[in-house]
């Protein structure tokens, strides 16, 4: 593994994470103004939430 291909994961996990984070924070947000959301939605965000955590795992593996 070349060192650029570990910068561009490590961005990558970051960037995801931070999405992750934003993403529950706004169906949060949305379940205090709006009452339950959709759950498609909450079901998006947890998806994301479990495929950064794998993902952190592959990388830490690495």
């Amino acid at each position: 593994m070349k060192g650029g291909d570990a910068v561009i994961l490590i961005s990558f996990t970051i960037f995801a994470w931070l999405c992750c984070v934003s993403f529950e924070t706004k169906v949060v947000e949305t379940e205090l103004l709006f009452g339950p959301t959709n759950e498609r939605l909450s079901y998006m965000g947890g998806f994301f939430c479990f495929w950064d955590s794998t993902h952190f795992q592959y990388l830490q593996f690495l």
